[in-house]
């Protein structure tokens, strides 16, 4: 018994040594797009704790830029949606559709607007009926 106890000990100790270790430290020196493509590294592994956190880490550090917020709430309802997180998802894409409405057109990438309006087509019409209201 007391082997099988040391066994599951070590197992998760190693456990959260690699989960720890999974998330690159965020310096002060990095630009929005070097921790941006942190995301996207993590997102590609299959980590969409860690890219929604290297999104947020991205809109709270450059937030104030239009264009960079908008990319990162994009790929944080991108996230959300893979995950099933509807009603996150919807006010990721219902934002950045408002913020394309209340700035002049061509002042921002028209690309993260079109891809709000098919994220929002691909979450399930029942479930988007109901967020509306």
């Amino acid at each position: 018994m007391k082997k099988i106890v040391y066994v599951l000990t070590i197992l998760l100790a190693a456990f959260t040594a690699i989960s720890c270790n999974s998330l690159k430290e965020i310096t002060p020196d990095l630009t929005a797009t070097q921790i941006m493509q942190y995301g996207q590294e993590a997102y590609s592994n299959g980590n969409y704790e860690a890219a929604d956190y290297y999104y947020t880490q991205t809109l709270i550090r450059f937030g104030m830029d239009t264009a960079i917020y908008v990319e990162a709430r994009y790929e944080i309802g991108h996230i959300a949606l893979k995950t099933k997180d509807y009603e996150k998802a919807y006010r990721c894409f219902k934002e950045i559709i408002e913020i394309y409405q209340s700035v002049p057109a061509g002042s921002l990438n028209p690309s993260f607007r079109t891809l709000s309006e098919k994220g929002m087509d691909k979450i399930p019409a029942d479930v988007l009926e109901k967020l509306k209201k």
